[in-house]
């Protein structure tokens, strides 16, 4: 009699497969359809004439773009890999590099872009002529400039220290240490820092908004109450020399 030997698949792995196997067969090219749409909707609109005016638009128009590599080097290509069944980043040094450093270098420019956006909107709201002279499109363009640079430098070290790994086939870093400040980056650079900073600059912009409104309204207020009062000593004035 033969023996006949027969495995028997985990249910919850083979959900986890499952879900694996839609995620990236279903949600990435929806993802990506819908993110490139988006993408080029925005950039349509930020490319406008009065748009290239705005501050806060060239802002916006400089995250599009940075969107737009990120959809391009991390959906796309993972799409493009799944879909052929050959991933180059598991086995081709060059394009492991380049792929996460494209993908970390538009990241965190779209996120300081945003965040740059909220300063704006914030300075355009103060009483100081001086600090709405940062409101302006040419010191946007410098500033967006300089952004990118400083973005282009922080993840250097991605070139240096990814490499395939070929026995699990990913593309990962070689030292574990390197790892670990990927990780406290994501959470402080990726996360933290990004959403702590537009949450305080749009609430201190309302805060502001609302000052100036009070202010505004104060001030009509008593520009009513001085024309009435000057009316009304017309009329006295009147009254006395009839």
């Amino acid at each position: 009699m033969n023996n006949i030997s027969t495995t028997t698949i985990n249910p919850d792995v083979a959900r986890l497969n499952a879900a694996r196997i839609g995620v990236q067969y279903i949600g990435q090219p929806l993802l990506f359809a819908i993110g490139m749409i988006g993408c080029i909707l925005n950039i349509a609109i930020f490319l406008r004439r009065s748009m290239r005016q705005n501050s806060c638009a060239i802002y916006f128009h400089a995250s599009s773009w940075a969107n737009l590599f990120c959809l391009t080097w991390g959906v796309l290509a993972s799409m493009l890999a799944t879909f052929t069944n050959n991933n180059p980043a598991t086995y081709n040094i060059g394009y492991c590099k380049i792929r996460f450093y494209m993908i970390s270098f538009s990241q965190m420019s779209s996120r300081a872009c945003v965040v740059l956006a909220c300063l704006d909107r914030l300075l355009l709201c103060s009483r100081s002529p001086r600090k709405r002279l940062f409101c302006r499109a040419s010191v946007a363009i410098k500033v967006v400039l300089v952004t990118i640079f400083f973005c282009a430098c922080l993840p250097i070290y991605i070139l240096v220290t990814y490499e395939p790994q070929l026995l699990i086939r990913q593309c990962l870093p070689m030292s574990q240490s390197v790892r670990t400040f990927e990780i406290v980056n994501l959470w402080l650079l990726g996360f933290g820092a990004p959403t702590l900073l537009m949450s305080i600059l749009s609430s201190l912009t309302l805060w502001r908004l609302k000052q100036n409104a009070k202010r505004i309204g104060r001030q009509k207020v008593s520009s009513s109450y001085s024309r009435i009062l000057e009316i009304c000593i017309q009329i006295s004035i009147k009254t006395m020399r009839a």
